[in-house]
């Protein structure tokens, strides 16, 4: 996922914020995958921070070597979907964000006229 997430991002650098209405719905459909796949993600996550949980509370109500190396490999599984997730989130920020600017600029309001008119400091129309 880091791939085509990494591979998809160089695709918009190489065009520099300007998109086709094609290329535009090409980058949505691409979104749309990747925010079915943090969806996914979410419930997994959660699940595995329950696990890691209840492992540390069964390692400290019956310490044994079977509950502290339970403890060593959810602590590693539990980081591990913990960071994927949020590289989910940020990407899908990040991607929102550039079809918000085109979507912007296709309106002939430039990012940062509409950025001064949301906090107030200048209205455009």
């Amino acid at each position: 996922m880091t791939e085509y997430a990494n591979a998809h991002n160089e695709w918009i650098k190489s065009h520099n914020g300007h998109f086709s209405e094609t290329e535009m719905q090409y980058h949505l459909k691409r979104l749309d995958f990747l925010m079915h796949e943090r969806a996914m993600h979410l419930p997994v996550m959660l699940i595995s921070i329950a696990g890691f949980l209840l492992i540390i509370l069964l390692a400290f109500l019956k310490p044994s070597l079977p509950a502290l190396l339970g403890v060593l490999l959810l602590t590693i599984l539990t980081f591990c979907y913990i960071k994927h997730y949020f590289f989910l989130e940020n990407t899908c920020q990040d991607w929102q964000k550039v079809y918000s600017d085109w979507k912007l600029r296709q309106l002939s309001l430039s990012p940062v006229e509409h950025n001064q008119s949301e906090n107030g400091t200048e209205h455009t129309c």
